[in-house]
C-alpha cells in the first residue's frame, strides 16, 4: 500500500496545466480516430464520446466545472463508448 501512497503523492505533484495538456491530446487523438472511422458508425461514436471525456477532463483541470458531477458524466460516456466498441467487435 505504501507504493500506491507514493504514487498518489507523485501524481499530485504534477501541475494541473500538464494534466490538461495530456487530456487535450487524448481528446484530439480520439477525434482524429473518429474522423478516420467514418465507415463504422459505432467506432466513430465511441471515439467521439471518448474525445468528449478528454475535453471534460481538461475543464476539470482548469477548475471550470464541478469535479464530482463531471467525473460521473465522464464515467458514463467511457462506459457507453466501451459498449459500442464491444458491440462492433462482436459483429459477425
Amino acid at each position: 500500500m505504501a507504493f500506491l501512497d507514493g504514487l498518489g503523492q507523485a501524481l499530485s505533484a504534477v501541475p494541473n496545466q500538464l494534466w490538461a495538456v495530456v487530456h487535450l491530446v487524448t481528446a484530439l487523438v480520439a477525434f482524429w480516430f473518429a474522423y478516420k472511422s467514418k465507415g463504422n458508425q459505432q467506432w466513430m461514436w465511441a471515439f467521439v464520446l471518448y474525445g468528449v471525456t478528454g475535453v471534460l477532463y481538461t475543464f476539470v483541470h482548469f477548475g471550470q466545472v464541478n469535479n464530482y458531477a463531471t467525473h460521473i458524466l465522464e464515467s458514463v460516456l467511457v462506459f457507453v463508448a466501451f459498449i459500442l466498441i464491444g458491440m462492433s467487435a462482436m459483429k459477425k
